[in-house]
């Protein structure tokens, strides 16, 4: 009885754990919608672009903050993106600023908190979110990327 209890623990904490690590990120079409119903306006703007990596870029605009939506043709042009991205980021860490990173799989977070800003980028696939806003929104920020499997 005592091994069939310790079984069925082990089978939900693996279960609980690769479910929580799964960050696919939305696509276009979600993030669209999501970013809707939140009541962003969202804009494609991907005719403004100069370069070949990129397919397509929306902005989610909204109250205060901005999410850019970055769609590349590949994966390796979107985690260049991604660790360009952190150089610029770690440029504002100083000696009180709040640093978060994950990386997993097909996945990458990075945000910045200082005392007056909050920056994010997330990674998934070919996709990526970028957000640099004041610090008072990063409670907000950080649910849209949630809604958004970031």
């Amino acid at each position: 009885m005592k091994k069939i209890f310790s079984f069925v623990i082990l089978l939900l904490v693996i279960i609980t754990v690769s479910g929580c690590s799964n960050k696919n990120g939305a696509t276009e079409k979600e993030f669209n919608n999501i970013m809707k119903k939140n009541g962003f306006y969202v804009e494609d703007i991907s005719e403004s672009l100069i370069g070949d990596n990129v397919k397509k870029v929306v902005l989610a605009t909204g109250g205060t903050y901005q999410i850019e939506y970055y769609v590349f043709t590949s994966e390796d042009s979107a985690k260049n993106s991604f660790k360009s991205n952190k150089k610029i980021f770690k440029n504002y860490v100083k000696k009180n600023t709040k640093v978060k990173t994950t990386s997993k799989n097909n996945y990458d977070f990075y945000s910045v908190e200082t005392s007056s800003n909050y920056g994010a980028i997330a990674r998934s696939g070919k996709t990526l979110l970028y957000t640099w806003s004041k610090s008072f929104n990063k409670k907000d920020i950080k649910k849209m990327y949630n809604k958004l499997n970031y």
